[in-house]
């Protein structure tokens, strides 16, 4: 595989997923649930899609994400690499890469709030979880008309000052 035009390919951007178990326990109050080892799991699980790779082109995990399974027993970092999805490791140094765009926040927030912490929920989280990776893909591209949106992923997510 050659990771340098996997990742930089057009349409697909990075998707940062390297969440700590601290950050994890700032998102889940934010939909009610407590930050519990299953719940952090059952979130980073979302990403396991099929279609995924079509949009994501690589994924930052965070370490214990690297042995984590999802619940067909299949490692979460082999469901990526199938689709191909260059997988790392954030190593708190700067990134050498050209990236078009992050796929991080656009990506995770309506997932999030979708999915609720609750299971019955997961085919639909992931499921806008495609949909919004697809939007970012043709934004990248330049072709996003915002047609079809849901009134939650057409909210502004603008914070002043945020820094990532």
């Amino acid at each position: 595989m050659d990771v340098e035009k996997t990742i930089a390919s057009p349409g697909r951007g990075i998707l940062s997923m390297d969440e700590s178990n601290a950050t994890c326990g700032k998102h889940m109050p934010s939909i009610g649930q407590e930050n519990t080892e299953d719940n952090q799991l059952a979130y980073r699980t979302l990403v396991t899609i099929p279609g995924i790779g079509q949009c994501v082109s690589g994924a930052i995990l965070f370490e214990e994400t690297l042995y984590q399974s999802t619940s067909d027993g299949r490692k979460i970092v082999d469901v990526l690499v199938e689709q191909n999805v260059v997988v790392g490791i954030k190593v708190d140094k700067p990134n050498p890469w050209h990236v078009s765009f992050s796929h991080a926040r656009a990506l995770q927030n309506t997932c999030l709030k979708t999915w609720g912490g609750r299971p019955v929920n997961v085919k639909k989280a992931k499921e806008t979880l495609l949909l919004r990776a697809k939007a970012n893909s043709l934004a990248q591209l330049g072709k996003y008309k915002g047609e079809g949106e849901s009134e939650e992923a057409m909210k502004g997510m603008f914070v002043k000052g945020y820094v990532y």
